[in-house]
C-alpha cells in the first residue's frame, strides 16, 4: 500500500513546537554574545597562528568599506583585507598577515 501523504500544510499551532516556551529576547541575546565571543576567541587563536606569515592570496574585489583597498582568501578560505589597486582583481598575490581580527586579517600585498 502506499503511504498517503498529507493534503495540506500543517498550521504552525499544529506543529510540536508551538508548545514550547518563547525565549525572552534579553536571554537570547546574551546567548548569541556568549556564542559569538567563544567563536572569537577560538578563532583568534587558530587564524592568529599565521600572523606574519607571507601567504598567497586570491584577490576577489574591491574592499566594500574602503576606497583603496582589496579583498581576497587564502587557500583556507579566510578573508584578507589589503591595500592595492584594481588591476590585482582575479590574481594571486603574496601578502604578508600583519593584523589577526578573529574571522579575518589586514595584510599588506609584497
Amino acid at each position: 500500500m502506499i503511504p498517503l501523504l498529507p493534503s495540506s500544510i500543517p498550521s504552525v499551532r499544529e506543529l510540536p513546537a508551538a508548545k514550547w516556551e518563547a525565549v525572552p529576547e534579553d536571554v537570547v541575546k546574551e546567548r548569541f554574545q556568549r556564542l559569538l565571543e567563544h567563536i572569537r576567541l577560538h578563532s583568534e587563536e587558530r587564524e592568529g597562528r599565521d600572523l606574519g606569515k607571507v601567504m598567497e592570496v586570491l584577490v576577489e574585489e574591491k574592499d566594500k568599506e574602503s576606497e583603496n583597498m582589496l579583498t581576497g582568501r587564502l587557500s583556507n578560505n579566510v578573508l584578507v583585507h589589503f591595500e592595492g589597486g584594481e588591476r590585482l582583481i582575479g590574481e594571486i598575490v603574496p601578502v604578508r598577515l600583519d593584523k589577526s581580527m578573529g574571522f579575518y586579517y589586514y595584510g599588506s600585498v609584497l
